[in-house]
């Protein structure tokens, strides 16, 4: 997969999921919420 050319659809969709992506971590109280829950499910 690594030396495969990404389709057009494909690579709209991963565009897509990196401006989502972007955009949450931009939005520094739901990158604190994530966090934590990360960090509380790692704990149980």
């Amino acid at each position: 997969m690594r030396d495969e050319a990404l389709s057009p659809g494909e690579g709209v969709t991963l565009q897509d999921t990196i401006k989502a992506h972007r955009s949450r971590l931009h939005n520094i109280s739901l990158f604190m919420h994530n966090l934590n829950e990360f960090i509380a499910r790692a704990a149980n």
